[in-house]
């Protein structure tokens, strides 16, 4: 059984991370959050030069509550907007994976708090 991933942000680390959950045999790439109107609506792998996967991007940060997903892999921006970077961990009913590891340590008490209520 594939692991379903939800992508959130498709910057430099994000594309790269991209690129490894849809190559990855155990991995279901299942939702593409993004920033920017030039990504919404467009399929993931034509964002990182693949052929079409089938997973449309959308910049509806909402939709990802609704995805059944088991994992979130955070990489929008972080260093810039930290607490806004944890809310968005925290409203995800899936694990959260980022590569703002602070985030994650500084604020799990609020992260688990929210997984618990949702």
């Amino acid at each position: 059984m594939a692991y379903r991933v939800i992508q959130w942000g498709t910057g430099f680390v994000g594309k790269m991370a991209l690129r490894a959950t849809i190559e990855h045999p155990d991995l279901e790439l299942v939702g593409l959050i993004v920033h920017g109107q030039e990504k919404d609506g467009r399929d993931a792998g034509e964002l990182i030069a693949l052929p079409p996967v089938g997973v449309i991007a959308t910049d509806d940060v909402s939709a990802a509550e609704n995805m059944p997903a088991d994992v979130v892999s955070y990489f929008a921006n972080a260093d810039l907007r930290p607490a806004d970077a944890v809310q968005d961990m925290a409203r995800s009913r899936s694990i959260p994976i980022s590569s703002y590891p602070a985030a994650l340590h500084e604020r799990r008490e609020t992260m688990v708090a929210s997984a618990m209520v949702l």
